[in-house]
């Protein structure tokens, strides 16, 4: 016999009134309450993945359009880098636009650029790593900047696209002159 606050108890009896208590203690969660939580997290994790994956999805989305931009600029920059004409003299200006004889740019390919002028570039494509970069030059009317004509003029307008996987991704437009 044991004695427990001033009552006696046999062990049995002691042990039966821990086995009890432990039965009815909140220490851990009954089987309705495992079941509930599993629910609720059958619902809630696929909701939470799909999210995370959306998420990523327009992380690359954004990568992909830094990425066209930069070539653009890139592109754009180097054309603005060369001569504006063959003869970059007063009219008459070099006309049909394009490269001249023997003339080719294959960034990709290594093969260093003999393009020498700004209109060399027009009708320029091609496709590097995914991106398929293109640029056009036109003659421009000083009084209506947006339309190419088919004279000579001193202004060109030059156009630089980049497009990834059929979406544009870049386009850059500037105008320069001889001036």
């Amino acid at each position: 016999m044991k004695h427990v606050s001033g009552i006696k108890y046999p062990r049995f009896a002691l042990f039966m009134r821990s086995f009890f208590t432990a039965v009815h203690s909140r220490n851990g969660f009954t089987l309705v309450e495992l079941i509930m939580i599993i629910l609720v997290l059958s619902v809630a994790v696929p909701v939470l993945l799909l999210a995370l994956g959306q998420g990523a999805k327009q992380a690359v989305s954004a990568e992909i359009r830094i990425s066209g931009a930069n070539l653009g600029q890139a592109l754009m920059d180097e054309i603005r880098s060369k001569r504006w004409d063959e003869t970059a003299v007063p009219p008459p200006y070099t006309n049909p636009l394009g490269p001249e004889g023997g003339e080719s740019r294959t960034a990709c390919s290594g093969t260093p650029s003999t393009f020498d002028d700004a209109d060399d570039y027009n009708g320029y494509s091609e496709t590097c790593n995914g991106y398929v970069k293109s640029a056009s030059v036109c003659y421009v009317n000083p009084a209506d900047l947006n339309t190419c004509v088919a004279g000579t003029t001193d202004y060109k307008r030059i156009r630089v696209t980049i497009d990834y996987q059929g979406t544009q991704t870049a386009d850059l437009v500037t105008l320069i002159t001889n001036y």
